[in-house]
């Protein structure tokens, strides 16, 4: 019998394993999608809800990891990401998490398959803090008014990376080199390490204790025999299936267990719904976090171009960025750099002609104005380059 991906839910996140099952069954009425990776099966064990996703290449970061993608193959990879957007939105739904650690690539193939539709959703509330670190567009920086754009940006990032073998943006190293405490390679040469909260503590604590050994049985199905990866709300393993038999993973079974476990959770703590109150305040989980918006913001500013009055204007958090007549409040002195420079430096081998296409592909996807980030020229996506194309100032493309 196949081999499946198996994701065990952590026991105390039901909830998100849920909205997941259901958003991909959503997904899968309009009928399969070849970019998307399948759900075949959901089930609860020893209190964990439980996916049975079909098996496909690995996470496109472990391929990066290990070699930049040829021009040829990010382009392939970006068309096919192309169309799981396209049919995930057209369900209603934003992936919110774009990255490529949730894209699931085939080096044998060249096929890409979008997974992880768990932070998927339909209803993007303003002010609402999405996407990991280095994918973020600025309007979630900026507590602006959200759109499914959000998902093209990341892809823009994605296709950078791709190509350069590391991130369009980084700002933990742009901090680091102004605060000593986001950067302590001394520090950890001698043993220091930041101080972590009781409760993280407590919760990566329960979190090992939940964890399965390869060989595990999981519901008398699969056979656990690899493990590909840990997340925030759940383990994925590589699993061989040894049985035939259909489990119970019925919207009535899995929304009950999911209400008893809400029940049995009790009420946040003062410490709980203090921290949540000044996370919708300032858009950031700490001051940490917030110095890194800010640094985040500076870096597009550098790349994109100026961020424009009215994208600042519509942000919940702008004040915490900007001046009131709409500048930076502690300006970033270095000088503005152009995508395809970056792309020069960061990926030498391109030829002249592929920088030219990818650095105007990426500033589509990462233009500041999110209505404009899904008018891609179909020919920058075809497999023989287009004759010419529009020169770009800076990241943004010109009006």
């Amino acid at each position: 019998m196949p081999a499946v991906a198996l994701k065990i839910q952590r026991r105390r996140s039901p909830r998100s394993g849920i909205n997941e099952i259901g958003i991909n069954k959503a997904v899968q009425r309009a009928g399969p999608c070849d970019s998307i990776v399948a759900l075949q099966e959901a089930f609860l064990f020893e209190g964990h809800v439980c996916m049975a996703y079909e098996k496909h290449g690995r996470s496109l970061d472990d391929e990066i990891c290990e070699r930049c993608l040829t021009p040829a193959r990010a382009l392939a990879v970006t068309r096919q990401i192309l169309d799981a957007l396209a049919r995930l939105h057209a369900a209603g739904f934003t992936h919110t998490d774009l990255k490529p650690a949730n894209i699931l690539y085939d080096r044998r193939t060249g096929v890409a398959k979008l997974a992880d539709l768990g932070n998927a959703d339909s209803e993007l509330i303003q002010g609402t803090s999405l996407c990991t670190r280095e994918y973020t567009p600025p309007e979630v920086l900026l507590g602006a008014p959200l759109s499914p754009a959000i998902d093209h940006w990341a892809l823009g990032c994605v296709v950078f990376e791709m190509l350069a073998g590391e991130t369009l943006f980084d700002p933990r190293t742009m901090a680091a080199a102004k605060y000593k405490e986001f950067y302590f390679e001394e520090e950890r040469s001698s043993g220091w390490s930041e101080p972590k909260p009781e409760a993280v503590a407590a919760d990566r604590a329960e979190e090992a204790a939940e964890q399965y050994a390869p060989g595990a049985i999981i519901a008398g199905k699969y056979r656990l025999t690899e493990e590909l990866g840990q997340g925030r709300f759940g383990t994925v393993w590589s699993a061989e299936t040894i049985a035939g038999h259909p489990l119970d993973g019925s919207y009535e079974t899995l929304s009950q267990h999911c209400r008893d476990h809400e029940k049995s959770r009790g009420s946040r703590t003062e410490a709980e719904r203090s921290a949540r109150t000044w996370k919708k305040q300032k858009g950031a989980n700490d001051m940490r976090d917030l110095a890194l918006n800010y640094e985040h913001l500076l870096l597009i500013d550098r790349l994109c171009g100026p961020i424009p009055p009215a994208l600042i204007l519509t942000g919940k958090f702008r004040n915490s960025f900007f001046t009131s007549e709409g500048a930076f409040r502690h300006p970033d002195p270095g000088d503005p750099m152009t995508i395809a420079g970056h792309l020069a430096t960061h990926a030498p081998r391109l030829k002249p002609a592929d920088i030219s296409r990818f650095s105007h592909l990426i500033s589509i996807l990462c233009h500041l104005d999110p209505s404009r980030r899904t008018a891609i020229d179909p020919a920058l996506l075809r497999d023989k380059p287009p004759a010419t194309i529009a020169r770009t100032r800076r990241i943004g493309v010109t009006s």
